[in-house]
């Protein structure tokens, strides 16, 4: 085959060139050692927008600048990359070849695209530069991938940044609004009913605004759409109903839509595995704004979104639990003294207003108003003959008053999850001057949240009428905290009380008017936290029907909530308190499994003690009905009402009392009877009457419940945590240990291969669905008294306490096998293979008597194993 290029003299001699250079994809210029062009192809030529002939025998410099530099964003970095790649060719020879590259942003059609253009010397066998080889690539669609992935790397930051989805979406809004037209965004999670709930909006106002709701077609069709986009709202909405039938684009929605403005909008389904989370909502002033060109950057950033939504959710249901938590506690208080009804809730809207007028971080001022719900939450263990004295008290009961603030500051403590208030309880009697109690700090070693309860403390207990005498006037109060700012109370705060009430007055604001007792109607309370069926809200006020038999159940269920004992055991205190306190040989709570499938009985007194544990399935029983009902059922025959499931024998009439808080039902409470009649409507009454401060009670316990699970669960998996599995591991080597046991303990460490490719390949949240299946998998194929728990990252422990090294690796491939069975879908659809496991068993005392040595003999053979997997390249377990 003859050469293509022959070097000769001072000239660049070309012989068949042409063909060969035009067909390649990029542009090349081929230029003697002076600089003049001596052949070029088609496609550089189209480049500089000029013909082929127009650059042969044209200086390169000068063609340059005559012909790509008018078509240039920028000129500036190609004229100083010409100045250099002349001097750097000079330099080249035989031994050093210099390749130099320039990138510059040309116009083509009114399009912006990127240019790398590089500069290479052509050498001679002699080592004598005889010309230059100049290469124009194109690479528009790399630069474009390239920004759009850090487009969705800048999203996904922002997105994880807050875990409210109104504090991160200022921040989305505006790397989104780089990248496409956009006027408003709005960011919706779905309930379960189908209502779509805005979680988040820019403008505030755009789609009502968070909090607002509207109902859409959501259906099982919609996990399986990935966009719904309309070019033109007003178009849409002239062809009718008929038209947006199959959108999620509701005409209802549209049509607020364009109320707002808006001529065009995208929606992008925020969906989880088999879950649909959310809707975001993207629209703008213009037509035609939105395309599927679009969706390369929209629909990655949509898959951050879905999770965002989820964990948002998660963490406002886990603040609704930990507010419950405060609530019954603060029921509690008011339930010891009701001469105070109401000042914790007082105290909590007081502190609010204060905090928010210090310009106090807002997580900071939900902390303060929570912590003023249960200031006084250690009054629950002062004596009633000090707590309800009508009178001023005398030294010693003062105090044994004082220690109320230390002793709700333990309560709190010991709950873990509320023990953030603890210092602000502990603390909220100190005096500015020093002079208070319990630690007698002064100034600011007094955390801000206690000087502001302290404030808010007084106050309201100032303008509040006591048994023993009345209250003072706003003004009077008002005076008495400005006297003693600076000795009693820190002044900064006693200043914010005074423009909150200065501003509450002018504007007549609700909370303000429910603190200083100036609403038309007690019943009506705008600011109120205590809900319908606790012991306040039974009926009228003034009603005088709950008998010391009633209050003395309240108490002793708000010592088992201070107490904080686990659910089983709570519950089964509650049912014997009621059946003691109330007299029925047998009482009943069923509450809900975690599937929500089945009603079981928790705990139980008389005929049902013999049936804790028994499940009654869904929709069966009266039980059932009255959970889904909510209303009461007196059975005076159960033979004669065809909704009765037993679950005792001998039972001839029932009562079942919904336990409700916040609208959650939360169980059933049962009282049988043998003799059919057996209730009258004073036992609805009384049940009724404490059912909800019960309700409160199962409420914490679960949320209690809850936490400890938090604390020892891994989140994803649903396996114990490394922490329980060490803890696990060293009392079982230490129980093998002693005299004369024979038993053995095997450890294995089994690590997922490739569980970085699939995340790679296929999102996190795919990796995520993976690590949940193994988790299941492990979960059901060992013992009972086996530990199986996620050791980090890709990485799973498994404690298995008498058997031996052979037999533990045989279990664990035998699961390993089970799940390569098994597949799991991406969010695109897509079906993915699940991936293999390389593990490593270690026995005591065969391979160590310490735990982290067997530990570690199991980690070394893991290395090992994945190490002999990689060379056979199998997917199969191996250890």
């Amino acid at each position: 085959m003859p050469s293509i290029i022959t070097m000769g003299g001072d000239r660049i001699v070309v012989a068949r060139i042409s063909s060969v250079l035009n067909a390649m994809d990029r542009g090349i210029i081929l230029a003697d050692p002076e600089g003049v062009i001596t052949e070029v192809n088609e496609r550089a030529s189209h480049y500089l927008g000029c013909a082929p002939q127009e650059l042969r025998e044209e200086d390169l410099a000068n063609a340059l600048t005559r012909f790509l530099v008018p078509r240039l964003k920028d000129p500036k970095p190609l004229q100083e990359w010409m100045e250099m790649a002349g001097a750097l060719l000079d330099f080249s020879t035989g031994s050093s070849i210099i390749d130099n590259t320039c990138e510059v942003v040309w116009r083509a059609q009114e399009e912006e695209r990127y240019l790398v253009i590089s500069a290479s010397p052509i050498m001679e066998p002699d080592g004598n530069r005889s010309g230059a080889l100049y290469v124009l690539k194109d690479v528009t669609e790399a630069r474009i991938t390239q920004n759009t992935l850090q487009a969705v790397s800048d999203a996904a930051r922002e997105i994880n940044s807050d875990l409210k989805i109104d504090e991160m979406l200022p921040g989305l809004f505006r790397i989104v609004s780089a990248r496409v037209p956009l006027d408003g965004m709005a960011v919706l999670s779905i309930k379960e009913n189908g209502k779509a709930v805005v979680n988040g909006a820019i403008p505030r106002g755009f789609m009502g605004g968070v909090g607002a709701t509207d109902y859409l077609p959501v259906t099982p069709l919609s996990y399986n759409i990935l966009i719904d986009i309309v070019t033109d709202i007003e178009k849409s909405l002239r062809a009718g109903e008929d038209n947006v039938g199959r959108s999620l684009f509701s005409h209802s929605f549209l049509e607020k839509l364009h109320e707002q403005g808006m001529s065009s909008a995208v929606a992008l389904p925020l969906t989880l595995p088999g879950q649909l989370t959310g809707i975001w909502v993207l629209a703008s002033r213009e037509e035609k704004s939105y395309s599927h060109a679009d969706m390369t950057f929209l629909e990655p950033v949509s898959g951050h979104l879905a999770a965002a939504v989820k964990n948002a959710t998660l963490f406002e249901e886990t603040r609704e639990m930990y507010s419950a938590a405060v609530r019954a506690l603060a029921a509690a208080v008011d339930l010891r003294d009701s001469s105070t009804m109401h000042h914790s809730e007082h105290v909590a809207l007081i502190a609010r207003q204060i905090a928010v007028e210090m310009g106090l971080p807002n997580d900071e001022i939900d902390v303060i108003e929570l912590a003023g719900l249960v200031h006084d939450i250690g009054k629950v263990g002062i004596p009633d003959s000090v707590l309800q004295k009508p009178g001023p008290l005398c030294p010693a009961e003062r105090a044994v008053m004082t220690n109320h603030s230390l002793l709700g500051a333990t309560i709190l403590e010991r709950a873990g999850m509320l023990s953030d208030l603890a210092p602000l309880v502990r603390h909220h009697h100190e005096w500015h001057n020093g002079s208070g109690y319990p630690a007698r700090l002064g100034g600011t070693e007094i955390p801000i949240g206690a000087a502001i309860l302290a404030v808010a403390d007084a106050f309201d207990t100032m303008i509040s009428d006591r048994p023993y005498r009345p209250g003072m006037t706003v003004k009077e109060a008002r005076e008495e905290l400005l006297k003693c700012a600076g000795s009693q109370f820190r002044p900064d705060v006693v200043t914010a009380l005074e423009r909150a009430i200065d501003r509450a007055i002018a504007n007549q604001e609700a909370w303000f008017l429910e603190i200083a007792g100036e609403s038309t109607s007690e019943h009506v309370r705008t600011g109120g936290v205590l809900e319908p069926r606790t012991l306040v809200d039974q009926g009228d006020l003034t009603e005088k029907a709950i008998t010391s038999k009633e209050l003395e159940v309240l108490f002793r269920i708000a010592q088992e909530m201070k107490k904080l004992l686990d659910l089983n055991e709570m519950l089964r205190h509650i049912t014997n308190i009621v059946a003691e306190e109330m007299g029925y040989s047998d009482c009943a709570i069923l509450i809900p499994d975690e599937e929500g499938k089945n009603l079981i009985i928790s705990a139980g007194t008389g005929f049902s003690e013999k049936s804790i544990g028994r499940a009654v399935p869904e929709g069966e029983g009266i039980a059932w009905w009255v959970m889904q009902n909510g209303i009461p059922q007196n059975i005076p025959d159960v033979e004669l009402d065809e909704r009765y499931f037993g679950v005792s024998d001998g039972v001839g009439s029932e009562l079942h009392i919904p336990l409700e808080v916040r609208g959650r039902r939360l169980g059933v409470l049962m009282i049988q009877k043998a003799e059919k009649g057996g209730f009258t409507t004073s036992d609805i009454r009384m049940l009724m009457a404490v059912a909800g401060h019960i309700a409160s009670a199962l409420e914490v316990a679960q949320l209690h419940e809850q936490v400890k699970k938090a604390a020892d669960c891994d989140s994803l998996t649903g396996l114990y945590n490394r922490r329980v599995f060490l803890s696990a591991l060293d009392s079982s080597i230490k129980a093998a240990s002693y005299p004369r046991s024979d038993a053995v303990v095997s450890v294995a460490i089994v690590d997922v291969d490739d569980l970085k490719l699939v995340n790679d390949m296929h999102g996190h949240l795919t990796g995520d669905s993976v690590l949940a299946k193994i988790g299941t998998y492990l979960k059901e194929g060992f013992r009972s008294i086996d530990v199986v728990a996620r050791y980090g990252g890709d990485e799973f422990v498994i404690l298995l306490p008498g058997m031996t090294r052979s037999q533990a690796e045989k279990r664990i491939t035998d699961v390993v096998e089970r799940w390569l069975e098994d597949t799991v879908t991406d969010l695109g659809g897509n079906t993915i293979p699940m991936p293999g496991a390389s593990f490593g068993v270690a026995t005591y005392p065969e391979d160590g008597e310490e735990a982290r040595i067997v530990l570690a003999a199991a980690d070394d053979r893991l290395r090992r194993a994945k190490a002999s997997k990689i060379s056979r390249g199998s997917r199969k377990a191996t250890s």
